[in-house]
C-alpha cells in the first residue's frame, strides 16, 4: 500500500524552486496539487524523494514529480504502477 518515488527538477536559469513534490491519482494525468504530497519548498537541491502511503491493492496509479519556480510550476511525465492485491 505504499511506493517510494524519486526526482530530479532541473533548474536551467537558477532560479530558486519554491515547492517540489509528487502528484498522483487513478487519473492518466495527474495535475491536482491538493491531492499531492509536497516534499519542499525554497530550496536549490534538485533530488527529492517521498514514500507516498494509503494506497489502495490491487489499483492502478499514475505518478508525477512537479516543482515550481517564479516562472510557474512544471510537471513530469506520468509514471504507471499498480499496487499489490
Amino acid at each position: 500500500n505504499s511506493i517510494v518515488v524519486t526526482a530530479e527538477a532541473n533548474t536551467y536559469d537558477e532560479s530558486v524552486i519554491t515547492e517540489k513534490g509528487f502528484v498522483w491519482s487513478t487519473d492518466s494525468s495527474p495535475l491536482d496539487i491538493s491531492l499531492s504530497t509536497k516534499v519542499s519548498s525554497n530550496t536549490t537541491n534538485i533530488s527529492f524523494s517521498n514514500n507516498i502511503t494509503g494506497l489502495i491493492p490491487n489499483t492502478t496509479y499514475y505518478i508525477r514529480g512537479y516543482a515550481t519556480n517564479s516562472f510557474g510550476t512544471n510537471y513530469s511525465n506520468s509514471v504507471i504502477f499498480t499496487t499489490s492485491p
